[in-house]
């Protein structure tokens, strides 16, 4: 009994030191870039590599200012939140943050942090984009593109039928100009291939 309680001192000590500043921190050789549009939500992910290590604490914060965003306890699988508009999600050495309705300045780098057993902090970036115009204009933009390529094909259209009913107009005056083109018809004549051969009755 007293060895047992003596192994949990160490462990929960253990764990309290990897939490001080400085000790044994980490960092992912990976960094992550997203985009995202004012307005839309943007999904931000982190993980490590060794998956035998055990997982003891999650945080995520903003970098410039180091403004904590979300904290979840493996134990208690609690999870405290600092802004409304982060959600959390942990999948063993995996971790995703999304942002919902995604602001300028929410444009800048992020930190996740994986507490571990027994490596200690390890920390990986995020850096966010944050696009200059919102969503609603995006969607805007696209409505008149497809107007605009439905007036030019509407447009085209009535171009190549009023070309195509001119040149049937003007084959089929050509045709009756062709016509009154005939060499006159005389009596007591002969028209034969253009020819005339005339005939005198004595």
């Amino acid at each position: 009994m007293f060895w047992l309680t003596l192994m949990k001192i160490m462990k929960a000590s253990a764990i309290y030191i990897m939490y001080l500043p400085g000790i044994q921190t980490k960092e992912l050789e990976r960094s992550e870039y997203v985009t995202a549009v004012k307005g839309s939500s943007a999904a931000l992910h982190c993980a490590y590599l060794n998956k035998d290590l055990k997982l003891v604490l999650v945080e995520w914060e903003k970098s410039e200012n180091r403004t904590k965003l979300v904290v979840f306890h493996v134990a208690t699988n609690a999870t405290t939140l600092h802004s409304e508009r982060i959600k959390l999600e942990v999948n063993g050495h995996r971790s995703t943050i999304t942002i919902t309705g995604v602001q300028p300045a929410d444009n800048g780098g992020y930190t996740c942090i994986f507490h571990t057993f027994p490596d200690g902090k390890i920390e990986g970036k995020v850096y966010l984009d944050v696009n200059g115009y919102d969503i609603t204009t995006k969607h805007h933009l696209k409505r008149m593109i497809l107007i605009y390529l439905a007036v030019s094909i509407g447009v085209i259209a009535i171009i190549v039928a009023a070309l195509i009913i001119w040149k049937l107009k003007r084959k089929s005056s050509d045709h009756g100009q062709n016509a009154s083109k005939k060499p006159p018809i005389y009596e007591n004549v002969d028209n034969k291939d253009g020819k005339i051969d005339m005939h005198f009755k004595e």
